[in-house]
């Protein structure tokens, strides 16, 4: 069998790419946005497409800041920015008011946007940019899928999505788009 890849001209495999992924796109959100809420669905597909292009400047900022700082010294950078931007904005005594289980949550989340982002980083250091935004396409898809099996597993905490055959077809489709699109051509 004949790779992919070898029938595709390597100039046309990003834009290849990018209409795979755009197509599955829209066979995951057409059901979706046919029904009742179209407005809602149309701004969340809007943000999703700001939230794109900046990943996209982020990711590209970040690849060129790695020619000349570590992994760790950018994420210092950013955390440290970010935390002094958003300073005057926190209200720290409400972090009293906060449950048990609250706090084990936020923690955890805490810690986890630190190996996440790390991780970022990291894959940056060692692949192309657009093969780490290719993988980070899944992420949406993961979060729908482990809602998916918290709703299954413990019924009542969270409201399982109603999303139809279709619609699950088309993210199967997205998955498949950016595990192709991670492994990618080969550059000479």
């Amino acid at each position: 069998m004949i790779p992919l890849r070898d029938t595709i001209p390597s100039s046309s495999y990003p834009f290849v790419t990018v209409g795979l992924i755009t197509l599955n796109v829209l066979a995951f959100f057409y059901e979706l946005s046919l029904g009742r809420e179209l407005e809602r669905y149309l701004a969340g597909v809007s943000w999703i497409g700001v939230a794109s292009v900046t990943w996209a400047v982020y990711g590209l900022a970040q690849k060129q800041l790695l020619r000349v700082l570590s992994p760790q010294a950018v994420m210092l950078c950013i955390y440290t920015g970010c935390a002094l931007a958003f300073w005057p904005f926190a209200e720290p005594a409400r972090l009293a008011a906060v449950s048990p289980a609250g706090a084990a949550l936020l923690a955890f989340c805490a810690f986890n946007t630190l190996g996440a982002y790390g991780a970022f980083a990291a894959a940056l250091e060692h692949w192309e940019a657009s093969r780490v935004s290719a993988v980070l396409a899944l992420t949406p898809l993961a979060t729908l899928a482990f809602a998916a099996a918290t709703a299954r597993w413990l019924p009542g905490h969270t409201a399982p999505e109603a999303l139809s055959p279709a619609s699950w077809a088309g993210a199967g489709a997205v998955v498949v788009g950016s595990l192709l699109a991670s492994r990618g051509g080969r550059r000479a």
